[in-house]
């Protein structure tokens, strides 16, 4: 003091470590999306004295790091104050909005008959964009498309194999990595095919017979007109699902069978039918003469093996069955002039009928001795 007179004491100051906050700068998110923000401190007073405040009203304490959920529409600055003892200190995050993409799409026919080819078109409202397309709602991506400018189009074809109802989902992604996906329940019908079944009498026929019945009733799911037709063929008789084909020529032909259900939608089938020439044209010799000199002895019936179950009937003028035989061969099962006892038939003339599986022929033979 003035005197000279002095007096010292000790007092003790605890020294706090510094207050700090940290938390990024900047974030992203895109509109209508939450964003988490989250602000961590260090130093000041510890842990159970901090107290956080947040520019949009939430408030912490006791805790290291502390976290807000933010929605904004627009770019937006948020401040967060941590105090702990000492002079408060702040921290700020500009959080940028990301505008979203919006698709619009199209098909130029969303019903039909399978299989049916859907032709689709979609865009952006923005540049740089990606569109994702689901054509069944199964989850799986079928096509993507990079749409650069704004008047790009993705134009993907998809090919509807099966009957039913598909619901297509569409989903833009911009290059700030937003996105718009849009379900469309049920945008895809796909109508019942019906199921042609085409069977015929027979496929092989001869000239001598050249009728092959057609039958297509087996068919499943016709409702509204069956179609059948052969091209070289009259339609001898032609009734909804059955039809009968009279040939005029010899040949291949394929029989032809549309079907077709009330929502237009067709099924076909075909079948093919050969038409032969009758393999057999009247006896090689209408006379013959039995005499055992070997030229000439038997009555020879030309290609008469390729005549299955052939059986010919020999009468006489007056209609008498007097020789019949199964079988006929020209060889060992032939007419060498004799009648149903096994004695020498008369000369004369002589009807005879021979029948086979594909027709009938009948004509005249004379027996000279």
């Amino acid at each position: 003091d003035l005197y000279g007179c002095v007096e010292m004491g000790l007092a003790m100051v605890d020294s706090l470590t510094v207050l700090l906050v940290t938390m990024p700068d900047t974030q992203e998110t895109c509109l209508g999306n939450p964003i988490t923000l989250t602000a961590t401190g260090y130093g000041g007073a510890g842990v159970s004295s901090y107290v956080w405040v947040w520019s949009t009203g939430d408030v912490d304490s006791a805790v290291t790091t502390s976290s807000v959920q933010v929605s904004p529409t627009d770019s937006t600055t948020y401040l967060v104050s941590l105090y702990s003892g000492c002079v408060p200190v702040s921290a700020t995050v500009l959080v940028s909005v990301n505008p979203i993409p919006t698709p619009s799409f199209a098909v130029l026919e969303n019903e039909g008959c399978p299989p049916l080819e859907a032709f689709f078109n979609g865009s952006s409202s923005m540049s740089n964009s990606t569109l994702t397309w689901d054509f069944e709602g199964d989850g799986i991506i079928d096509h993507v498309d990079s749409l650069f400018g704004n008047g790009d189009f993705s134009t993907p074809i998809f090919m509807y194999e099966e009957s039913g109802f598909f619901t297509v989902v569409v989903t833009v992604l911009s290059e700030k990595n937003c996105s718009t996906t849009v379900f469309i329940q049920d945008y895809i019908y796909i109508h019942a095919q019906p199921i042609a079944v085409l069977e015929l009498g027979t496929s092989n026929v001869s000239m001598l017979n050249p009728i092959v019945h057609a039958n297509a009733t087996a068919s499943i799911g016709v409702d509204s007109a069956y179609t059948l037709s052969s091209w070289g063929a009259i339609p001898y008789y032609v009734l909804d699902s059955v039809a009968v084909f009279e040939y005029l020529m010899d040949g291949e032909y394929s029989v032809y069978l549309d079907v077709v259900n009330v929502q237009g939608c067709h099924d076909y089938d075909t079948a093919f039918v050969t038409v032969k020439k009758p393999k057999w044209v009247g006896a090689q010799l209408n006379a013959f003469i039995p005499n055992g000199d070997g030229v000439n002895d038997t009555w020879v019936v030309p290609e008469i093996e390729f005549l299955d179950n052939n059986e010919i009937s020999i009468f006489n003028r007056w209609g008498d069955l007097i020789f019949k035989m199964k079988n006929y061969d020209n060889e060992n099962n032939v007419w060498r002039g004799e009648n149903m006892q096994g004695g020498e038939a008369p000369q004369g003339t002589y009807f005879y009928k021979l029948t086979y599986d594909e027709g009938e022929e009948t004509g005249w033979i004379q027996l000279i001795r």
